[in-house]
């Protein structure tokens, strides 16, 4: 099949290596094995991080700054619990200089509309301005990771070297092939279809379901943490 006759979803922007199909292959059988038949310790274990509240987990959750792309003192406390100490300087910046800080939203607010699942080049390539805005902010692409999935959970997988090393997925220093190979696990019926019977079984103690967000690509995230056990440390 020629590259114009597939869909968008499946294409990548010129001069990106997807990764090999056999690794693809065997991420999904990995996740897949995890969540087939999930056992009440994973379940509890992604309701309980979900619950928490604590500053890192928030990414987990809903999260007032999601979906908008105004920077806010929470976003840019968030990002430091997760990422890691950021220079004052940087963060001084985004705080106080306008001009600054729009040099970051600008991109976020041209991000599109579709999740990472629908992706396709166009869409690919404002995720990349996206994240070298959010890195020229703050120096550190973990942390222009961390604010870019904060803003769009649907759209920006987590950096996460455990859940990379145990899925078998390109690493997280080349984030393009990353974010290729997250687009082709979260676009799988299977896939889908078991995260949804996940978020079906999360339940809270009074029996009402905990939903992270309206987000296949984080709870894939959560559910593997879990199933690792690496939702007790921090992404590194």
């Amino acid at each position: 099949m020629g590259d114009v006759e597939r869909p968008r979803w499946e294409k990548q922007p010129a001069g990106w290596d997807p990764p090999l199909r056999e690794r693809l292959d065997a991420a999904v059988g990995r996740v897949l094995d995890l969540i087939e038949d999930p056992d009440t310790s994973l379940l509890s274990a992604v309701t309980a991080y979900v619950e928490c509240g604590s500053v890192p987990q928030a990414l987990a959750t809903q999260h007032d700054a999601a979906w908008t792309s105004e920077i806010t003192p929470v976003d840019l406390l968030i990002t430091v619990q997760v990422a890691g100490p950021l220079p004052t300087r940087s963060i001084g910046r985004l705080l106080h200089h306008r001009a600054y800080r729009w040099e970051i939203e600008r991109p976020l607010r041209e991000l599109p509309a579709v999740g990472l699942a629908l992706a396709g080049p166009l869409e690919l390539e404002a995720m990349e301005r996206a994240l070298v805005g959010a890195r020229m902010g703050f120096g550190d692409v973990r942390a222009a990771h961390a604010l870019c999935a904060l803003k769009r959970p649907d759209l920006f997988p987590l950096l996460d070297d455990a859940v990379v090393h145990h899925l078998g997925l390109p690493g997280t220093r080349d984030h393009r092939s990353y974010w290729l190979a997250c687009r082709h696990l979260i676009g799988q019926r299977r896939v889908i279809q078991r995260l949804d019977e996940v978020a079906d079984r999360v339940l809270s103690e009074d029996g009402q379901r905990v939903t992270p967000d309206q987000s296949r690509l984080r709870l894939l995230d959560l559910v593997v943490r879990a199933a690792i056990g690496s939702l007790a440390g921090p992404f590194t």
